[in-house]
C-alpha cells in the first residue's frame, strides 16, 4: 500500500509453496484466501505461481482478489489448473462514466469478457458493486443492473456496498478532484458524508444511494434467488437417487 511503502515485491515461488505447507499441516486446511490487492500484477510471476502450484502438487484450493484487463483465457485455465477457486472483482460499476471517474483502468466490455472467460475456465465470479458513487445518475444505475443481467450465467455471488468516503483516501485527501465538497465525519469512525460539487446535497445524495442501492439489489437478488433455487434442485435430485424409488 503506498501509504507504507511504494516498492511492489514478490515473494519466491519456492517460500510461498514452503508456507502454504506448513499451514496446510498445522491447521488441517486446503483452503485458502490470498489476501494479494491484485493477484495478476504481474502476469509472468503468476503464471510461475501456478506451474509452482501444480508442479509440486499442493492440492490447494485458493480465493484471491483479481483485476479486470489483465487476465487472459489462457492463464484463468492455469489457475483453475493450479487449484483457484474463487476470484473477486472490484467492478464497482456497469457504467463506462463512472469507471472512468474512479480511475479503475478498465472498460465495462473488457469486464464482460473477463467474467465470461473465468466462468468458462470453472472459476467462481464473485463481484462487488458501489452505488451511489459521486454525481452517479439514473442512467449509469441502469446501466448497472444491466451488466448484472447480461453476465447473470457468469456471476457466482454479488456483494452491493453503499458509497462512502474513508480517511486516507485519494478522494479524502483530494475532494475536488472527484466531484465533492463539505466533508462531514459521520458516527463510524474515519468516515464522511459529503456533498457534490454543483450537484445533490447530502440528505438528497443519501436518498439518491439508497435508491440506487435497491434497484442494484433488485436485479442481483433476482439472480442469487435462481442460483439458489437451481442449486436446491440439484441437492434434491441427488438425495432422491440415494435413496431409490
Amino acid at each position: 500500500y503506498k501509504f507504507i511503502d511504494n516498492k511492489l515485491e514478490f515473494k519466491s515461488y519456492e517460500k510461498v509453496v514452503n508456507e502454504l505447507r506448513q499451514m496446510k499441516d498445522r491447521y488441517k486446511s486446503n483452503l485458502f484466501h490470498f489476501y494479494d490487492s491484485n493477484i495478476g500484477n504481474s502476469y509472468e510471476y503468476l503464471e510461475g505461481l501456478c506451474r509452482a502450484f501444480i508442479k509440486n502438487k499442493l492440492n490447494v484450493f485458493w480465493l484471491t482478489p483479481a483485476k479486470v484487463g489483465n487476465l487472459n483465457k489462457d492463464i484463468l485455465i492455469k489457475m483453475k489448473e493450479a487449484g483457484a477457486h474463487t476470484l473477486f472483482f472490484g467492478i464497482e460499476s456497469g457504467s463506462n462514466r463512472i469507471l472512468e471517474k474512479m480511475n479503475k483502468g478498465f472498460t465495462i466490455e473488457q469486464a464482460d469478457v473477463t467474467l465470461k472467460d473465468s466462468s468458462e475456465a470453472g472459476l467462481n465470479n464473485y463481484v462487488c458493486l458501489i452505488a451511489g458513487y459521486p454525481h452517479e445518475t439514473e442512467n449509469d444505475i441502469r446501466l448497472t443492473t444491466n451488466f448484472i443481467k447480461r453476465n447473470k450465467k457468469h456471476i457466482y455471488y454479488i456483494s452491493i456496498n453503499t458509497f462512502n468516503i474513508h480517511h486516507g483516501s485519494p478522494i479524502f485527501y483530494q475532494p475536488e478532484n472527484h466531484g465533492v465538497t463539505n466533508l462531514k465525519s459521520t458516527r463510524i469512525r474515519n468516515t464522511y458524508n459529503f456533498d457534490e460539487t454543483n450537484g445533490l446535497r447530502w440528505k438528497q445524495k443519501e436518498k439518491q444511494q439508497i435508491r440506487s442501492t435497491r434497484q442494484i439489489k433488485k436485479a442481483g437478488y433476482r439472480h442469487k434467488v435462481y442460483k439458489y433455487f437451481i442449486q436446491l434442485y440439484s441437492k434434491i435430485k441427488r438425495i432422491l437417487s440415494i435413496i431409490g424409488p
